[in-house]
């Protein structure tokens, strides 16, 4: 499966916009249900870089894995985006960039894209202080 930036984008949409420092995992219930793999894909990926944690400081994860390959999702948990995971985002959300790394690179790692966050916030914060 390759990484759906916009679908990334859409995930890290509902830590940004709630009022609360932690979100139940119930809030994604409906994008579960519409594509529980793509989810659980993009939803890995974010915790394989710890841009989301859980009350503990760990990878919260929503499935659970029997030996028959069978999954079972688990909601309810508090999750929060860790500061990475807000950098992340700021460079997802600016549709110049995404559209530049997208058109650019074909096959787009996390690594590549965590990278690419970084130079972001170097530029913009260069910017800032450079005018």
């Amino acid at each position: 499966m390759k990484i759906d930036t916009d679908y990334l984008k859409k995930i890290l949409d509902a830590f940004i916009e709630s009022d609360t420092n932690y979100i139940k995992t119930d809030i994604f219930k409906t994008m579960i249900d519409e594509n529980r793999e793509k989810f659980l894909f993009h939803w890995d990926l974010l915790l394989d870089k710890y841009l989301i944690v859980n009350t503990k400081g760990e990878k919260a994860k929503l499935a659970t894995y029997a030996m028959n390959g069978e999954c079972a999702i688990i909601l309810g948990a508090s999750v929060r985006l860790h500061d990475k995971g807000h950098e992340f985002y700021n460079m997802l959300k600016d549709d110049t960039t995404i559209n530049k790394i997208q058109s650019n690179v074909k096959n787009l790692s996390m690594d590549f894209l965590l990278e690419a966050s970084k130079q972001y916030i170097n530029y913009k914060l260069g910017n800032i202080f450079n005018s």
